[in-house]
């Protein structure tokens, strides 16, 4: 019984010494011991405590522990390892001034090479296999990140209005007289992510968030596509939407030249310093640095510029940073697994003419934008038994990290930074809070967020928007009018209330739309919709081509009829994301269809014509479901609608519709299959192919307005989703098979022409093909019409074009190759063009 005692007071002796430990915070900054200069990532590390981690860009570091007396060991490479005793708590930031150490590895091993530097990369290809994260089976990792969009290259003492006030608030609490900066947007956020090698699976679960809480946060939105991050071993590296040659991948030696800068030692540790430049100009390529751990070849550091040969839109240049520190490996006895601890990318956008695709540069002292992000990962863990790509979400919530517990994302404590912001990064927050009182700042901020996004927030209440839509033009209703509303989470967090009205001039009629949405989570991903409209709309929507309520569409618009269809519909609608891949979307609609061209249909009982009176008015009872996969698919969310912004893997839909009889009026009976195939392939050296591939079969007689049409083009704006030498409705059936190519080769001919490559311009080439039929029934119930199927000739189009023009304009030469009887063959050849901003 004695001995019972002595055990349980012992563990609860352990238990409470557990919970009431104390934390000790040791803060410091690492210099250089003859410039003073700060050293960036130095390593720190906590002997006892078994606590480590990386100073920042500024030499700073903060270190918690419960752990003292412990030894702190200060170190880098090419510097003398420091290590301090420490008792008790520092009661201040303490300094540490590191010597150079010029102690470097014996030249032999270098130098007994033809091309040292050849050999060198060369060993650390043979080695990737061993030292790329990718060699496990899955990772889990906290990942802290931060995006900074700033004004610099600012004259404060010249300089007037917006930029200059907040210049000077900031400098003035950043305590650097001589800066030049204007930041305009600042935002930290947590994830935990999980990673696996099973066609590379990758989910990234936000944990928490803070932001400025500015009109200009919700350009995070627009920021999304320019948050990527690159593997160093992988062969071809995509960056927004093109390709770029890794100086490491198989093909590196063809591009890259490689140079021996230095050799140095850091304990037992060697590492080799390689400098790079491309050798063929006007390629998608690299220069910078390679820091390789010798033996292992193991890429320890790089640090990357894109050349001035490289063909990005809108873009200056990418800089891009990158370290990684070894750790313990459980899986593999005896190995360490190198993981990336910081990440940095920094975007200078270009500026003066160069803006707008003329090849002159801005003045040098003419003020600049960039957008900065960076990344701290830790926390890691490989080759989790426990986790896979189903149940990492719900695990995720509770989270199997150390120290990391989960908040609302509303909240972000100390805790998920995994490096302290710097004294300019506090100066951000301070220099913003000031100013939030300030009317002015507070117009202005809303004014650039308007310009920047189309929208106009009234509070975090309602938005009205966009301004693209206010005014334009078609020839059913002349000038148009329209513009819409949401509500924002201030008024309710799951609930959204939506709507638009709209005006034509000519017709003199209103049309409009009321909607509610419920998004109960945004996490895995779930809206319930009901809306009910009535209006002027094309049958397929794509988000990211041309509003047709825009001012530019009239001007561009083919000498041809309209074919706008009024619509008036109401529709309940469920989507749900079912796991990190699939999502399904079903929906149940009854609306009527008023055709604005010449189109009649019969009235139609057991698919039988009861009445040869030409009908106009088609009322519809529809209900569908679509599953879709898409893996790895980036996504945002924006007015509480889940927004697509790519996969790199193929997306898949399956869609069933079946329409019914069932209200008065309603003479058709149906049922739709159609499956598709769609992916934008970033392709090796240069260049992407989007692809969509597409089949339907329809069951059952109906007008050929609700059979499938493809979708033709009526205006000379190029389109990846229609057919542009076809008009709408020129074509029905109810079996098709379509195939759509665009291939942007990215300047892979145009850089290699002097003067012309200055410009940046990107050749494409395009090929459509649609085959279409139709039963013997359908074909006499819309015979009345002269909508026709392609019959065994199938439909085809092919062209060139170039992109990059101005920066604002692209242009597209577009043949039809066939079907030139159709007596509807307005187009047999046309220039199209495109006006959207596309990076």
């Amino acid at each position: 019984m004695c001995l019972f005692k002595k055990i349980v007071l012992h563990f609860t002796f352990l238990f409470t010494t557990t919970i009431c430990a104390q934390t000790y915070t040791i803060k410091g900054k690492i210099v250089d011991d003859k410039t003073q200069q700060p050293i960036e990532f130095a390593n720190v590390y906590l002997k006892k405590a078994l606590v480590g981690g990386m100073a920042n860009e500024n030499g700073e570091f903060v270190l918690q522990t419960t752990v003292l007396p412990d030894t702190l060991r200060i170190s880098f490479i090419g510097y003398n390892t420091i290590k301090l005793y420490l008792v008790e708590e520092p009661k201040s930031k303490l300094t540490f001034k590191l010597s150079e150490n010029i102690s470097l590895l014996s030249e032999v091993e270098v130098v007994n090479y033809k091309d040292p530097g050849k050999h060198i990369i060369q060993e650390v290809i043979a080695n990737k296999s061993k030292n790329d994260l990718k060699r496990f089976n899955n990772s889990v990792f906290n990942e802290y990140r931060k995006t900074e969009i700033d004004v610099f290259n600012l004259d404060t003492t010249k300089s007037k209005g917006f930029f200059k006030n907040i210049a000077e608030i900031y400098n003035a609490y950043s305590g650097d007289s001589t800066a030049n900066v204007a930041p305009i947007f600042f935002t930290e956020k947590f994830f935990r992510t999980y990673h696996s090698n099973n066609l590379q699976t990758n989910i990234e679960h936000e944990i928490a968030r803070k932001e400025l809480g500015l009109s200009t946060d919700k350009l995070g939105v627009k920021l999304e596509k320019f948050e990527f991050k690159i593997n160093i071993y992988d062969g071809i590296i995509p960056i927004l939407k093109t390709s770029f040659l890794s100086p490491v991948s198989a093909l590196g030696l063809l591009y890259y030249k490689f140079t021996p800068l230095d050799t140095i030692t850091d304990g037992d540790k060697q590492y080799i310093k390689l400098e790079m430049k491309p050798k063929v100009k006007n390629e998608n390529t690299f220069t910078g640095i390679i820091w390789v751990e010798d033996g292992s070849f193991a890429i320890t550091h790089y640090d990357l510029k894109t050349t001035k040969g490289s063909n990005i839109n809108f873009i200056n240049s990418i800089a891009i940073q990158g370290n990684y520190v070894s750790i313990s490996n459980k899986v593999e006895a005896k190995a360490n697994v190198w993981v990336p601890k910081t990440y940095k990318t920094n975007i200078e956008f270009s500026n003066g003419l160069d803006i707008i695709g003329i090849p002159i540069q801005g003045d040098s002292t003419s003020k600049k934008v960039r957008l900065l992000s960076s990344s701290v990962f830790g926390d890691y863990v490989v080759n989790s038994e426990n986790l896979n790509a189903n149940n990492f979400y719900n695990t995720s919530k509770t989270t199997d990290s150390l120290s990391v517990k989960i908040n609302p994302i509303s909240q972000f404590d100390d805790i998920y930074r995994l490096e302290q912001l710097t004294d300019k990064e506090k100066a951000i927050y301070k220099a913003i809070d000031s100013l939030k009182t300030n009317k002015k700042f507070v117009r202005e901020t809303k004014l650039t967020s308007f310009i920047a996004t189309g929208y106009w927030d009234f509070g975090c209440k309602l938005r009205i928007g966009p301004y693209s839509s206010l005014l334009s033009t078609n020839l059913i209703e002349g000038l148009r009018t329209r513009s819409g509303f949401w509500t924002l989470p201030c008024v309710s967090k799951t609930f959204n209330f939506n709507g638009y009205i709209a005006y034509g001039f000519k017709d003199k009629v209103t049309k409009g739309g009321l909607g509610i949405k419920y998004v109960p989570t945004t996490k895995q991903y779930m809206k319930t919709e009901l809306f009910a409209r009535s209006d002027y709309d094309a049958l397929q929507d794509y988000d990211d081509e041309l509003d047709n309520d825009n001012l530019f569409t009239l001007a561009l618009r083919k000498n041809v009829p309209a074919f706008q269809v009024f619509i008036q519909q109401v529709k309940f609608l469920q989507e749900i994301d079912l796991n990190k891949d699939w999502s399904v979307k079903a929906y149940i609609a009854i609306k009527t269809l008023t055709p604005s061209f010449e189109y009649k249909y019969y009235k139609l009982i057991d698919d039988k014509i009861v009445d040869f009176t030409p009908l106009k008015k088609i009322n519809v009872n529809e209900t569908g479901i679509t599953f879709r996969y898409a893996h790895n698919e980036r996504t945002t969310i924006f007015n509480y609608d889940k927004i697509r912004i790519s996969s790199p893997y193929p997306t898949f839909s399956f869609n069933y519709t079946y329409g019914f009889e069932g209200t008065k009026n309603t003479f058709f009976e149906y049922h739709k299959l159609v499956a598709n195939i769609t992916q934008e392939l970033i392709l090796p050296i240069k260049g992407s192919v989007f692809y969509s591939l597409s089949a339907g079969q329809m069951f059952g007689v109906a007008p050929a307005i609700l059979l499938f049409a493809p979708t033709g083009n009526a205006y000379y704006v190029a389109n990846k989703h229609t057919f542009n030498n076809m008009l709408p409705y020129e074509f029905a059936a109810d079996r098709y098979a379509s195939i759509m190519i665009r291939y942007n080769m990215g300047g892979i001919i145009l850089d290699k022409i002097p003067l012309i490559n200055k410009l940046k311009l990107r050749e494409r080439v395009i090929f459509n093909n649609y085959w279409g039929t139709m039963s013997k029934e359908n074909r006499v119930f819309n015979n009345i019409n002269p909508i026709k199927t392609t019959g065994a000739e199938p439909y085809s189009e092919a062209g060139v074009g170039i992109g990059n023009i101005f920066n604002v304009l692209s242009l597209d030469a577009i043949w039809r190759i066939s079907q030139f009887n159709n007596q509807q063959a307005y187009t047999r050849f046309g220039i199209y063009t495109t006006l959207t901003l596309v990076f």
